[in-house]
């Protein structure tokens, strides 16, 4: 998710990462001075130095599936090898609290886009 640009309500995010740490921001400065970092390092750690949003747990399921379905419905390659990974369980190995929640909510997009691909017989 650190590799590839996503278009998320008309604004060009240079990572998915970018993305989520704008979102975990209060103020719209904030969000477009992490926009504009060139890198994940970057921006992380001007993350680390602004007033975060008190609803961030309520609002981070949302971002995540958001951010999640443009960068696998945008980057064909990425959607490709997530349909490959079909019917198997995908696991966050990064995930401290074992919910797997991303891997869940890739799980869920896989199943979408295949759905869509059956009906428009292209899978």
């Amino acid at each position: 998710l650190t590799s590839s640009s996503v278009i998320i309500n008309g604004n060009i995010w240079p990572t998915c990462d970018h993305y989520i740490f704008a979102e975990r921001c209060s103020y719209l400065g904030d969000k477009e001075k992490i926009k504009n970092t060139d890198t994940y390092n970057e921006a992380k750690e001007l993350l680390e130095t602004m007033i975060l949003r008190l609803d961030w747990e309520k609002r981070e399921d949302m971002v995540m599936m958001m951010v999640l379905m443009a960068h696998f419905t945008q980057h064909t390659e990425k959607r490709d090898f997530l349909l490959k990974t079909y019917p198997h369980l995908l696991e966050d190995v990064n995930d401290k609290s074992r919910n797997n929640k991303i891997g869940k909510m890739c799980m869920n997009i896989r199943n979408h886009i295949m759905a869509i691909l059956v009906e428009m017989n292209e899978f």
